[in-house]
This record gives structure tokens, C-alpha cells and sequence, in this order.
């Protein structure tokens, strides 16, 4: 009897087409260096290893074709072996990048003498109008520094009040998804705003007093990789940041939206250049953008310590309304208190550098 409604379409060549995709993608993520373009392919490895894993298992199970002769009764034949091994190194590959976030490093404990402090960097997005939810979630949290990302001069004004808690804040607004604004309830000794790379993007370099210990912040969002433009100029003000980091001395800390994850050559190179590490090693797979599309979820938002510091926790924090999702991370700061962590003097600086 013909086949009127026969499918063109077989579950087993869709898989295979899934399979394919995601192995392109792998084996393209590890040639990052070479182009801006496939270095967007190697921030989605979490996604590759479990399309890859799935399309293995189902391509083994499944039938093959139907290879029965007209009249003959013959069972189908299972697919061949190959491809699945092949889908199932390719997902290992992307497991073992990943690794690295699963293994704790070797760390010393930290010193009796030692000050469990807490940072909390947001990308509330310029368009969010929940300023509630991101004051209700810094007043929970109560970080010892705040930075915020994408701030404009509407966003400061409904946070105000955050200046009751946490008086020593610098800003820079903007409209144009580029403001920044540091807000800490300890004295700055020095803070200023900084151009980084050609982008001229306002990016933050404070020093704090915690513990009467000075403590470097730096506060950095470069743009987003859209382009090869972009993409250059976002690899350069990351550049400039880990030179920052690297001429000071003593305790540092380095937030903000970096607009890269951990699996790329770009990240990479700003550990090894800035002598930080990153407090996401071996505290497993913490995703922050996009906040409302889980399946695309990798970890954008970043805080990098100085050897110093010891993590004790880092977590991602609640949905507040933006299209990323905040980081805190607890850190043990070598030094006790002093009267002079108790200072609630304010500072403020505030520039205007919207356009």
C-alpha cells in the first residue's frame, strides 16, 4: 500500500542535525583566539556537553532505518556505533573545559585575625523599572560594597535612600546602558573614574578602608562582543583593567558585567595578566545572563580576587527585575577591625557622563 502521509523528516536525522550543530560549536570554541566570531562559540559549553550527551544515548537506542524488501518481514537495523562514540567524546571535551569550575582549588584557611566581608556587583539594566526588587535584595544581602551596572541618573535617584546604609559611593550615569556607581558603607582614601582601552566607558578605581586596612575596587562593564569592533574594544578595556589590577599592591578585587565567561581565551588572559583568581573556581556552574531564558544561561557577572583573600561563599543571586542575575561573594580579609571600619562619614563623587 502506498505511503500517502510518509514523513520527510526522521526523529534519527534531526538528531543527527543536533548532534552535528553542537559538535560544530565545540570543536569552533577551541579556536576562540582566532576570531571574535568563534569566540562567541565557546561561552555555551554547559549547553553543547548536554545536547551532545542526549543526542549520543538517543541516536545508540534508536532504530535505524527500515530495511525490509516489499513482502519480507525484516526487523529494523540499530544505528551505527560511531556517531554516538563521536557525540559522546565531543560532550566529554566540553565537560572537561568546565571542569575547572567543579574542583575546588588549594586554598590556606584563613588567618584567626581574619574579617568576613561581602561584595554584591548587579546589572540592573538601564530599562528595569523594579527598583525595588534590587533595593529590597541589597538591603537583605547588607555586602559591604555594592557595585551597579547600567545605571542612569532615574536609577540613583530611586536609590537614594542606599545611601543611609552605605554613604562612600562614586557614580557615573548614563542612558545608555553604560553607567556604574560603587557604593560602600567604609571610607574611600582615594576614588576616581577611569577610561579603559579606546571605548571611553566610565569604569571605577577605589580605594577602601575595611578593617583600617586599604582594600582596591575596581569596577569595570565593557561592551558586549556584537561585532569585531566591539569585540576589540571590549578585549582592550580588559586589558587595561588587569594592568590596573596588577601595579597596586595588597588586597584587590575586581567586579562587574565582564561580557565573557571562564571558558574564554579573553578571560584567560585577564587572570594571568592581573594576578587575580576567579572566586567562581570549584563553586560550580553559577549563571547570570540571560536572567529570563534559561537554556541560554552562562555566567557574564564576575568578582576576581587577589590571592590574599580567601572566598568563603559565592552565589548568584535572586531575579531582580534585569536580564541579569546579582553575585555575592563572602571573602575572608586578612586583618581585624578597627574604629576606623566603623566610619559612616560620607563621600560621594558623581559625574554625568550620559549622552
Amino acid at each position: 500500500m502506498t505511503r500517502f502521509f510518509e514523513p520527510k523528516v526522521r526523529v534519527t536525522g534531526l538528531l543527527h542535525a543536533t548532534g552535528a550543530l553542537a559538535g560544530l560549536c565545540t570543536v569552533a570554541g577551541f579556536f576562540a583566539s582566532s576570531s571574535w566570531l568563534l569566540e562567541l562559540a565557546c561561552h555555551f559549553r554547559l549547553q553543547y556537553a548536554l545536547a551532545l550527551a542526549a543526542v549520543a544515548v538517543l541516536t545508540r537506542v534508536s532504530p535505524g532505518p527500515n530495511r525490509a524488501s516489499a513482502g519480507a518481514a525484516t526487523p529494523p537495523a540499530h544505528q551505527p556505533r560511531w556517531p554516538s562514540l563521536v557525540y559522546a567524546a565531543l560532550a566529554l571535551s566540553n565537560l572537561a573545559v568546565l571542569l575547572p569550575s567543579f574542583v575546588p582549588p588549594a586554598t590556606r584557611p584563613p588567618a584567626g585575625d581574619s574579617t568576613r566581608r561581602r561584595v554584591v556587583t548587579v546589572n540592573v539594566h538601564t530599562a528595569n523599572p523594579r527598583h525595588d526588587l534590587v533595593e529590597a535584595f541589597l538591603r537583605r544581602e547588607d555586602p559591604d560594597v555594592i557595585l551597579l551596572i547600567e545605571v542612569d541618573a532615574r536609577w540613583l535617584t530611586q536609590l537614594e535612600a542606599l545611601t543611609n546604609v552605605w554613604p562612600h559611593t562614586i557614580q557615573a550615569p548614563r542612558d545608555d546602558n553604560c553607567g556604574i556607581a560603587l557604593f560602600s558603607r567604609h571610607p574611600f582614601s582615594e576614588a576616581r573614574m577611569i577610561g579603559l582601552g579606546e571605548a571611553g566607558l566610565p569604569s571605577i578605581e577605589a580605594e577602601v578602608q575595611i578593617g583600617g586596612q586599604p582594600v582596591w575596587i575596581f569596577g569595570t562593564h565593557p561592551l558586549p562582543p556584537s561585532g569585531a569592533e566591539n569585540a576589540r574594544l571590549r578585549d582592550a578595556q580588559l586589558e587595561h583593567a588587569a594592568d590596573h589590577a596588577a601595579a597596586r599592591t595588597g588586597s584587590r578585587l575586581l567586579l562587574g558585567d565582564l561580557n565573557t565567561t571562564p571558558w574564554s581565551p579573553v578571560y584567560r588572559r585577564l587572570l594571568a595578566r592581573s594576578g587575580l583568581i576567579d572566586t567562581l573556581r570549584g563553586r560550580g556552574y553559577q549563571p547570570t545572563w540571560p536572567s529570563h531564558f534559561v537554556p541560554l544561561w552562562i555566567p557574564l557577572d564576575h568578582c576576581l580576587a587577589s590571592p590574599d583573600l580567601t572566598v568563603l561563599d559565592r552565589r548568584v543571586g535572586p531575579h531582580v527585575g534585569s536580564d541579569h542575575r546579582p553575585v555575592i561573594v563572602d571573602l575572608a580579609f586578612p586583618f581585624g577591625d578597627s574604629p576606623l571600619s566603623m566610619s559612616h562619614c560620607p563621600s560621594t563623587v558623581a559625574l554625568s557622563l550620559g549622552h
